[in-house]
């Protein structure tokens, strides 16, 4: 849904990952709200969490940055060595559940987990993208009269083949 870029931020001389908002999303998301989000998504501090560095929004341009991190998501993982032996698999599930009970318990919901937002780096597994997928509720709900806090009903968010039913 996003553009993905990796650069170097000039002033620390790191590479970072930044994640534009594709203009027409971004158009129908409230500004304000997009920042409030981030900013919620922004201080989750854990382990298992890829943290945000910055969001800005520049005109209809959103975006955020986040370090880049060495290593290949599960999604590609799978695709490259096909099933995953059980150890592996408990220990990414394992951290994985540990990120989004941390997250939980701080108000925060990723509603978009799915083998391409876990990325492998050493013996760990990290969540990536909280950010967005708190701003595109937030932004469905700023259109639904019926919307209670930022979820709402008969709205989809996330990618169809991992949402639960």
């Amino acid at each position: 849904m996003s553009r993905v870029f990796v650069a170097t931020e000039a002033e620390l001389e790191r590479q970072v990952v930044i994640k534009v908002l594709p203009p027409g999303i971004a158009a129908g998301m409230n500004t304000e709200r997009f920042r409030r989000e981030i900013q919620l998504a922004a201080r989750l501090s854990h382990p298992h969490i890829v943290p945000l560095f910055a969001a800005t929004a520049k005109g209809s341009l959103l975006y955020y940055t986040m370090p880049f991190i060495e290593g290949e998501n599960v999604r590609e993982r799978l695709k490259r060595t096909g099933e995953l032996p059980v150890q592996d698999a408990v220990r990414i599930m394992r951290d994985v559940a540990e990120a989004l009970s941390y997250a939980h318990s701080r108000g925060v919901i990723h509603r978009d987990i799915k083998p391409a937002n876990i990325i492998l780096s050493g013996n760990h597994a990290l969540v990536l993208d909280f950010g967005f997928s708190n701003a595109l509720v937030t932004t469905v709900s700023d259109h639904d009269e019926y919307a209670s806090g930022i979820t709402s009903a008969a709205v989809a968010i996330g990618t169809p083949p991992y949402l639960p039913p």
